[in-house]
C-alpha cells in the first residue's frame, strides 16, 4: 500500500521494522545518499522517499529528538550520485558519476530540528545542529544565537559551548573563556583546560596553548585520562616554542659550566626547571605511546639540555633507529652537542 525506494532489488519500506533509534537515523541517511540531486530520474523517486521520512518514520519517532536531529542531519548532509549533469554548460557522460556533491536541504532540516526540540527541548545535539549549518552556511551571527540557545537549555552538554567558544576565540576572547569556563562549572569532571589548549594552539597562540596545557596536565592527574596522543605531541611543541621565546635566544650562546652572573643564573635555573617540567609530561607521554617518533625526539632534546647524557643517549639512539625515521637537522646538532659533553669529539 506504499511507495518503494528501488536499489538493486525491489524493497518494501513499510515491511521494514526499525526499533533502535540510531538504525532508523543510518536508514533514513542512506535513503537520501540514494536519491537524486536534481528532480527524479526515475531510478529513485525523491517525492516517495520525503513521503515515507514524513509519514512511517516521522509519525513513529516524533518523540524521540535524537532520530528528529538525526533525520535533519540527513537532510543537510546528504550525498547524491546521478548521471547527465551538466556542469558549467558542458554535458558530462552518461557514464561519469558525481559521488561528492553535497545535496544540503536546511529548510526540510530545520523542520526537523523544531520537531527535536519540541519533543525535548534539553537535547542539546538539536541546538548544535542548527548552529553547525549556520556557521557553515556563513552566518556567523546567528550560528551563535543558536549555541547560545543550547548552553542555556542543555547547560551540561559541552557541544555547544565548544561549538560557540571555537567560533569566536579570535574575535571575542573573553566570550570563548567565558563559556568554556561556564561548562567548567556546569559539568565539574569535564576536561575544559584541555579544550581551551587545544582551541589555542590550533589559532597559533602557543603560549596560551602551553599555559592551558600546563593546566590540564598538571591540576588535575585524573583528567589526564582525556590527553589524546596529539595532546602530547602539541603539548611539547608549545613548550619548545615557547621556551625558545623565552630563554632560547639568551641561553644559546651559553657553554656548559661557564661562569654566570646573578642575573643569567637565575634565568638558567628557571630554564632548567621548565625544562625538567617539560621531560616529564614527554616522559609520561612516552609511557602510553612509546613508538610516538615526536615524543622520542622531544625527550631527547629536554634530556639533552637538562644533561641527562646517558638518559639522552638511549633516546638519541632509539630516535635513530627507529624504522622510517624522518630526521631533521636538529636531530644530528642534539646529537653532536651530546658526544661533545660526553667527551667523545670525534663522534661530534
Amino acid at each position: 500500500g506504499g511507495g518503494e525506494v528501488v536499489s538493486k532489488k525491489k524493497q518494501d519500506l513499510k515491511k521494514v521494522k526499525f526499533v533502535d533509534p540510531k538504525a532508523m537515523i543510518s536508514a533514513v541517511d542512506t535513503l537520501l545518499k540514494r536519491m537524486p540531486t536534481a528532480p527524479p530520474a526515475g531510478q529513485y523517486d525523491t517525492a516517495v522517499v520525503h513521503a515515507y521520512i514524513k509519514n512511517e518514520v516521522y509519525e513513529r519517532f516524533k518523540k524521540n529528538p535524537e532520530v528528529m536531529t538525526g533525520i535533519a542531519n540527513a537532510y543537510y548532509k546528504y550525498e547524491g550520485a546521478r548521471k547527465n549533469w551538466v556542469i558549467k554548460g558542458v554535458s558530462v557522460p552518461d557514464t561519469f558519476l558525481i559521488t561528492n556533491y553535497f545535496c544540503k536541504d536546511s529548510l526540510v532540516a530545520y523542520k526537523y530540528i523544531d520537531h527535536a526540540i519540541s519533543a525535548d527541548s534539553t537535547y542539546g545535539q538539536s541546538y548544535l545542529l542548527g548552529g553547525n549549518i549556520q556557521r557553515d552556511e556563513g552566518h556567523y551571527l546567528e550560528a551563535i544565537k543558536w549555541y547560545r540557545r543550547g548552553m542555556k537549555n542543555a547547560p551540561k552538554s559541552p557541544d555547544n559551548y565548544l561549538a560557540f567558544a571555537k567560533l569566536v576565540i579570535n574575535s571575542d576572547t573573553t566570550s570563548a573563556l567565558k563559556a568554556v569556563r561556564e561548562l567548567a562549572k556546569n559539568d565539574t569532571i569535564y576536561p575544559a583546560n584541555l579544550e581551551l589548549a587545544r582551541m589555542y594552539y590550533d589559532i597559533d597562540q602557543l603560549a596560551y596553548a602551553l599555559d592551558y596545557f600546563e593546566k590540564a596536565f598538571w591540576a588535575d592527574s585524573a583528567k589526564r585520562s582525556n590527553f589524546s596522543e596529539t595532546d602530547y605531541l602539541n603539548y611539547m611543541a608549545s613548550a619548545q616554542v615557547t621556551y625558545n621565546l623565552t630563554y632560547g635566544r639568551y641561553l644559546k650562546n651559553l657553554k656548559p659550566g661557564a661562569k654566570k652572573d646573578s642575573a643569567m643564573q637565575t634565568l638558567y635555573n628557571t630554564a632548567m626547571l621548565h625544562t625538567k617540567r617539560f621531560y616529564n609530561v614527554a616522559s609520561y607521554g612516552l609511557g602510553l605511546y612509546p613508538e610516538n617518533e615526536g615524543l622520542i625526539r622531544q625527550a631527547f632534546y629536554l634530556t639533552q639540555r637538562l644533561e641527562m647524557n646517558d638518559t639522552a643517549k638511549v633516546y638519541a639512539e632509539k630516535l635513530f633507529a627507529m624504522p622510517n625515521v624522518k630526521l631533521i637537522t636538529d636531530d644530528y646538532l642534539t646529537y653532536a652537542k651530546l658526544f661533545a659533553a660526553m667527551g667523545d669529539l670525534p663522534s661530534a
